[in-house]
């Protein structure tokens, strides 16, 4: 359960992180191949780049990282992925976009 919270927590990070770069920039930083990395995400924008805690939960095998991707300036998804319920998200994969959690 810790380690989801710290999931959590660092995808809210993240996503504030975003929208203040987009906010100066009006766009997201282009990532045009998933990486555990945002170009341009640097310490104006968050303190430093969360890392998925370990180890991974037996449901998120080979998804423990966080994915960013973003191949339209307007858009991105990092994908990550939960080990059990946390707050208002169940147990496996799911996807950051400028329109929240899915």
């Amino acid at each position: 359960k810790a380690r989801d919270a710290k999931r959590a927590a660092d995808i809210k990070q993240l996503a504030s992180a975003l929208e203040a770069y987009f906010s100066s920039n009006t766009a997201y930083p282009a990532q045009a191949t998933p990486a555990t990395t945002i170009p341009g995400l640097d310490t104006n924008y968050i303190g430093q780049m969360p890392t998925a805690p370990t180890p991974e939960e037996p449901n998120c095998v080979g998804q423990n990282d966080y994915l960013y991707d973003s191949q339209d300036v307007l858009l991105y998804t990092i994908t990550f992925c939960l080990g059990s319920a946390t707050g208002d998200y169940g147990p496996g994969p799911h996807y950051l976009t400028p329109k929240g959690v899915q």
